[in-house]
């Protein structure tokens, strides 16, 4: 138990003022029970990985656990157990889909189950960009794509007042050259659709896909 690993300690006896969702993670893990604090290695945190990812548990989840799993390490002294990026424990980066402010995490196998291409791509704009889901539904790269920014017509946006947003990085120069390509003079709204099936669509599609 997590018991044994903390000094043979009970977890509520040095977990004092953890959030609860944290005191639970920890007294729920049950994996290498007669390890002792002081001889956590990076190999246990990859077994724990493989042990979650082998039950079916999304990148956010294992994400969170895994920070649990840091702070734990912090405490016990073993700051250097777990490797510092996720990306050697074979986890995956996490899309970040903001919608009025809101950020809901989406790895990329549920962006995948979104079958219409013009959806990804403004799923991915929300992502890469912040865009609600309107200004990412209705884009027009013809007249958005600015030198080194973006620029929102007031019809798309909430408040009806046009805003820009800088291009910082070579992910979002490619991903802004895959939607000109797909939409070209048009819009993220495929010909013959209108914005409320489109919408609609969005809905059902992420709904579908996980994508709350």
């Amino acid at each position: 138990m997590l018991s044994t690993i903390a000094y043979g300690q009970p977890v509520q006896g040095w977990v004092c003022g953890t959030p609860l969702k944290r005191c639970h993670f920890l007294q729920r893990l049950s994996i290498y029970r007669n390890l002792r604090a002081e001889s956590l290695k990076p190999k246990h945190a990859e077994a724990l990985v493989r042990r979650w990812q082998g039950e079916g548990l999304s990148v956010g989840t294992v994400k969170n656990r895994l920070s649990h799993l840091r702070w734990w390490a912090g405490k016990i002294g073993k700051p250097f157990a777990l490797p510092e990026g996720n990306g050697r424990l074979g986890i995956e980066n996490r899309i970040y889909v903001q919608e009025q402010g809101k950020q809901t995490a989406l790895d990329p196998d549920k962006l995948a189950q979104v079958k219409d291409e013009h959806l990804r791509l403004s799923l991915e704009l929300q992502a890469q960009f912040g865009l609600r889901r309107e200004e990412a539904i209705k884009f027009q790269p013809a007249y958005a794509i600015r030198p080194n920014r973006i620029h929102l017509k007031p019809s798309w946006t909430k408040g009806g007042r046009p805003r820009d947003i800088p291009v910082r990085n070579d992910a979002q120069r490619e991903l802004l050259g895959r939607v000109l390509r797909l939409a070209g003079n048009g819009s993220l709204i495929p010909h013959g659709r209108s914005y409320a099936q489109q919408r609609n669509l969005y809905e059902r599609q992420t709904r579908a896909a996980g994508i709350v």
